[in-house]
């Protein structure tokens, strides 16, 4: 079950001083923070690691979801809201490391198939 499906109604019911607005930023923030840090993450892969560039996505993506899904226990608007865009945002940059990680691996692992992938 997709539930960013359900938050807008969850924060009308549970939370109306956050705007439908707020709602917006804080799921876009997921995507702008793959986008920011995707290439960071591409340009400083050889430094990294790509084994611990994807441990850290790894890791970092459940504690991430595990935070947003916890935000719910806050009554306070503000603390609701600061802990789900925070969650979102180190989502979307744990999924930065994951999608720029894989594909150099594949390209690394199966040089023959660099045309396919």
């Amino acid at each position: 079950m997709n539930i960013s499906t359900l938050v807008p109604d969850y924060v009308e019911e549970k939370h109306e001083g956050i705007s439908s607005l707020a709602v917006g930023i804080m799921f876009a923030a997921y995507q702008l923070m793959t986008l920011i840090v995707a290439p960071i993450i591409g340009e400083n892969l050889p430094k990294i690691g790509r084994r611990k560039a994807i441990f850290i996505g790894v890791i970092i993506i459940p504690i991430a979801t595990s935070a947003f899904a916890m935000a719910a226990l806050f009554e306070s608007d503000f603390a609701f809201y600061a802990v789900s865009l925070i969650a979102r945002c180190l989502q979307g940059a744990a999924d930065a490391l994951i999608l720029v990680t894989v594909p150099s691996i594949i390209a690394i692992e199966w040089p023959e198939q660099n045309e396919v992938y």
